[in-house]
């Protein structure tokens, strides 16, 4: 699954290291219970801080943030990344509830877990 996602991030990045340029790759997962009209899952894809795709609990399908990415895959590429990201959503909202359970967390109160500035591969950052 990571391998997949490597792939495409890593070329990405050799691409926009072929200009010279200093770049970052940065994935952001996030999960919520508890909060009224607010996803449970949020993920975002980042390149210089910038995001370029976008996939939450309430749309349930990765979608592209900037012109380059939609233009350059296509939808089984799209399809694919959802895939993965309905799995990452589950496993988040599994370790939600295991949370709520170790520390007694039930009713209206809310649990937030993040998975900051996660980087899919060392390969991701590149010069």
């Amino acid at each position: 699954m990571c391998v997949r996602l490597c792939k495409i991030h890593s070329l990405i990045l050799l691409l926009l290291s072929l200009l010279k340029v200093t770049h970052s790759l940065w994935n952001v997962y996030s999960g919520t219970s508890g909060i009224p009209n607010f996803p449970e899952f949020v993920a975002v894809g980042l390149v210089d801080e910038e995001p370029f795709v976008y996939y939450d609990s309430i749309i349930r399908r990765e979608t592209p943030r900037k012109e380059w990415i939609e233009k350059s895959e296509g939808q089984e590429y799209w399809d694919r990344e959802t895939q993965i990201l309905m799995g990452h959503e589950q496993n988040f909202k599994n370790n939600i509830e295991i949370v709520k359970k170790r520390f007694n967390q039930t009713g209206e109160r809310s649990v937030h877990l993040t998975h900051p500035g996660a980087r899919e591969a060392p390969a991701c950052s590149h010069r």
